[in-house]
Formats: C-alpha cells, structure tokens, sequence
C-alpha cells in the first residue's frame, strides 16, 4: 500500500481538541474542517540507541501502536475502493498521511455540528438523555451496514459513534470515526471473515442494549401519568399508586 504525504504541519504549539489512549487529535492548523490523528510520543523524537535498550516494552509498545495506526489507514484506502460498500455512508473523508512534528498523522474531514463544535458521540447522547425514539432507525441502518460491510472493526463503543446531520439538511446518519482495523497483536480478524462478522455482530449487541435501556427509562416518567389501578370495589377504581411503576422500573433493571 502506497500512500501520498499532503503537506507538513506543525502541531507541538497547539492544544489537541480530543485525545484517546494511544493518539491525539488536533484541528488541522492550514483547514480546520480537517482534523489530524497523530500518536502518543513514547519518548523524545532524537532517542538514542541506549533509550531503545533501556525500554525495550516502550519500543514494542509504540510499534504496535503505529501498527494499529496504519490498520486503520489501511481500512480507509479499502473502504473507498469499494464503491458499493454501504460502510462509506458512515465514514469521514481520509485525506492522506501528514507529516507533523509529532510524526506521520491521519488527515480527516472533521465531523461538527451546526454550531462548529464536535458531533456528539452516541455515549454523550445517551448520558444527557439525547437519544430519542427517532434516532433508534439511524442507528439500526448503521449497524446493518457495518455488519453487510466486509470492514474490519477491531472496536467499535459508544464514544467512537458520531451523530451527523441532525440539526441540519442533511441525512441523519452515524458515523464511524475510530476502531477500525485490528486491535491485536496478530490482525486475527482480518485473516478470518467469519470471526470478524461475529466480532461486529457482538459489539452491535452491546449498543443495541444500552440504547434500548436509555429508552426504556426516559419512557417511565411518561407511564407515570398514567391511572394503573390496583383494586377495583364494585367496578370503581378505589386507587391508584405508583407502586406498580417502581416495580417496573426495578425490574428493567435488574
């Protein structure tokens, strides 16, 4: 796989805008509708021999880091080769390898809101109680299509799930804006069709049953407005408790 470098950039001066365990985000300084993804230093960019001596896990540690990294690449470059793979709907644009001061970066279209900011993560949805009934088919078509898709996932949360074109006219969609590729030492899931199907299907289960819990509570207070008798005296409601509701709620989530 050869790629393009798209420039060079400076990012050692700037704050990243979003970091995870292993890489860090920043605004592309020359376009902020990009962003660019670059890897955690391990140690100073002029290490000696000796440094590599002296920490021989940290010199493992980042190759498999950079190994991931370009996993990841790699699943862009694929993905767009595929014309017909619906996964495309629900990926930002890669726009090459950067050459930063920090290393070789990822170059992505950055994925906002109409206000500018980052689009929210399903998990952010979720804990504010954002997610509604009417992003329930959204969702659905995104997991379908990464399980149609022969992209290979190595994780796939509710903190790399973005929403895009909800307060605008665009397409409501989700979007995926990391995990792809292997996360394992041996890239198992890209060896092995199957196993990357079910690896998809288990990580779709997992955010199929918090989102359905998110909607299962928020729907509790509207029940509460409800009459539930619990005896009847001659045909007549004698009275009404909330007993019943505290019951249910307990039970939803035991």
């Amino acid at each position: 796989m050869t790629l393009a470098v798209v420039g060079s950039v400076q990012l050692r001066d700037q704050e990243p805008i979003a970091q995870g365990s292993s890489r860090l985000v920043f605004e592309h300084p020359d376009d902020p509708s990009q962003l660019v993804k670059v890897l955690k230093l391990y140690w100073p960019v002029a290490a000696t021999p000796a440094d590599f001596l002296q920490s021989p896990g940290k010199l493992l540690k980042r190759r498999y880091k950079f190994a991931r990294f370009m996993r990841e690449v790699r699943q862009f470059v694929d993905a767009r080769q595929r014309d017909d793979d619906p996964i495309n709907l629900h990926l930002p644009e890669f726009n090459g390898l950067v050459r930063t001061d920090m290393g070789y970066g990822m170059a992505v279209q950055g994925l906002r809101s109409e206000n500018g900011e980052l689009a929210p993560t399903l998990k952010q949805l979720i804990k504010t109680d954002q997610f509604t009934p009417d992003l329930v088919d959204p969702l659905e078509e995104f997991l379908d299509h990464v399980q149609s898709s022969p992209v290979v996932i190595g994780d796939m949360n509710m903190k790399n799930l973005v929403l895009t074109g909800a307060d605008s006219d665009e397409p409501t969609r989700f979007a995926l804006i990391d995990g792809m590729g292997d996360s394992t030492l041996i890239p198992v899931l890209a060896m092995n069709r199957r196993l990357n199907e079910r690896r998809k299907q288990y990580f779709a289960e997992r955010i199929r049953g918090r989102y359905e819990q998110t909607l299962r509570r928020l729907a509790l207070p509207m029940l509460a407005f409800l009459p539930i008798p619990l005896s009847f005296v001659g045909g007549d409601c004698a009275c009404y408790s909330m007993v019943w509701l505290q019951g249910m709620e307990a039970a939803l989530y035991d």
